[in-house]
């Protein structure tokens, strides 16, 4: 390949419009490095390329699902605003036979539970408890 085309594909890697996931990208990039030793300019541009397709190589769906997962055991979501529920059901499906993911999938879900039993906990508290329980125990009038 010319100088031009290598530059050109670099700056393709960099701007992410090349399937990252291809195990051939990192081999050219290689290559591609080796030819313009002595070149800073396209060692530059090169090193640069390397470095977006390693970054973007880190940000898989595997990833941003264990952070996820991570910030839900840990409290960092907004349990009564956000959609924890819709995002958990996928993650288990694809994670089923993944025993670390299905690790943090359970410490997610007991975070989940715990968040859902405080919050019908406050609502159930006082004079509305009270209230909420009269009237459960009432008995049903069926029609």
């Amino acid at each position: 390949m010319s100088r031009s085309d290598d530059a050109r594909y670099a700056l393709e890697v960099i701007a992410g419009r090349v399937d990252l996931a291809n195990p051939g990208v990192a081999a050219r990039l290689a290559v591609m490095k080796a030819q313009h030793l002595g070149d800073a300019t396209m060692r530059g541009l090169i090193d640069r390329a390397a470095g977006m397709h390693i970054a973007m190589l880190d940000c898989t769906l595997r990833t941003a699902d264990k952070a996820y997962l991570r910030a839900v055991a840990g409290d960092g979501v907004n349990f009564l605003d956000d959609r924890v529920w819709e995002r958990l059901e996928p993650i288990h499906e694809r994670y089923k036979a993944d025993s670390e993911m299905m690790q943090l999938f359970a410490q997610a879900a007991d975070a989940f539970a715990a968040a859902a039993e405080d919050a019908a906990a406050a609502v159930l508290t006082g004079p509305a408890a009270a209230l909420a329980i009269k009237k459960a125990s009432r008995p049903r009038r069926d029609s």
